[in-house]
This record gives C-alpha cells, sequence and structure tokens, in this order.
C-alpha cells in the first residue's frame, strides 16, 4: 500500500459515523465473505456492523440479517487487511446488486454472488 493509499483509508476512517451504509468484508474458517451493512458501534480499534441481508446460497444460511460482524479500523494496521474491513461507506446501495462473494477453502472463485 502506497502512503497516499493509506491516507486515503485514514480520512475514511477518521470520517465514520454510526448507521453509516457500508459494505464490510471478513473471514472465518478459511472462507471470506463480503455483505452490506450498517455501522452499529465505533471503538477505538474496531468497527461494528449489523448485516442488512442474509448471507446465504442455496442450501445454507451463513449469517442472518441483524447478525453484528466485528471488523479492525485502520488505525490497528496489524489486524486490518482488504479481506477483514469495511468498503464504500456512505454509498446507496441498490437492489439487484450481488449480494456477497462467498470464496471456498482456497479461495478461489465464487460460490454464489
Amino acid at each position: 500500500m502506497k502512503a497516499e493509499e493509506f491516507r486515503k483509508l485514514v480520512e475514511v476512517d477518521s470520517n465514520l459515523k454510526i448507521e453509516d451504509a457500508c459494505r464490510v468484508r471478513w473471514t472465518n474458517c478459511y472462507r471470506s465473505f463480503e455483505a452490506r451493512g450498517q455501522i452499529a458501534k465505533l471503538n477505538r480499534q474496531t468497527i461494528v456492523v449489523t448485516l442488512t441481508e442474509p448471507i446465504q446460497d442455496s442450501s445454507t444460511i451463513y449469517y442472518a440479517a441483524g447478525r453484528q460482524i466485528k471488523v479492525p479500523r485502520i488505525s490497528d494496521w496489524k489486524a486490518w487487511t482488504p479481506n477483514n474491513c469495511i468498503l464504500e461507506v456512505g454509498k446507496i446501495i441498490r437492489k439487484g446488486e450481488p449480494q456477497m462473494a462467498v470464496l471456498p477453502k482456497g479461495g478461489k472463485g465464487n460460490d454464489n454472488t
């Protein structure tokens, strides 16, 4: 990451507000998830996001709507990664956009988009 990219992330992070719409990315058990959510709580080094839609494929519900996900803020640079963060803060998310991206073990391809 270049210095300018880092400065932009810090600027976005400093302007976060509770109830901002966002996309959240996190990992669990060697799987990557991405979903729409709303910022519920801002801590010194973490952000808590409430999912606004369930994450599921045809046979499994991974995370229900209303579930809270905790991800690190950019200020916690040891824990923050592009796969454990929030994205697109404050953008209007339209219906019909892909609901999530679930990567299988090994991280190749999408199970559902």
